[in-house]
């Protein structure tokens, strides 16, 4: 389990949730139709399955999943980056960190 911030303060297994939609799209890319999302073999809590099974774009990326799955799962899905832009626009962004090579 690794701490997701976006999630204020709830643990979650992550790492579970990014390899099932990176297997997910690795699928997706080779078949010729989309593929069902299958959750059996991965430790994932209630809540991550409801939104991977929903493909509740908004729900994972506030589970703490990797922006750029976020965005390949979305236009896996056949939502247009307008459109998942959108569902996102409202959530707080996570603060510009000045790397320290350039804070002297």
């Amino acid at each position: 389990m690794v701490f997701a911030p976006r999630t204020g303060g709830c643990w979650v297994s992550q790492y579970q949730l990014q390899k099932l939609v990176y297997d997910y799209l690795r699928e997706a890319g080779t078949a010729s139709e989309r593929p069902p999302i299958v959750t059996d073999g991965y430790d994932l809590t209630g809540e991550e399955q409801a939104a991977v099974e929903a493909a509740d774009i908004r729900g994972l990326y506030q589970l703490g999943l990797h922006p750029v799955l976020v965005n390949a799962f979305a236009r896996a899905m056949g939502y247009q980056r307008d459109d998942y832009a959108k569902m996102l626009s409202d959530l707080e962004r996570e603060p510009e960190v000045t790397p320290r090579w350039r804070s002297s």
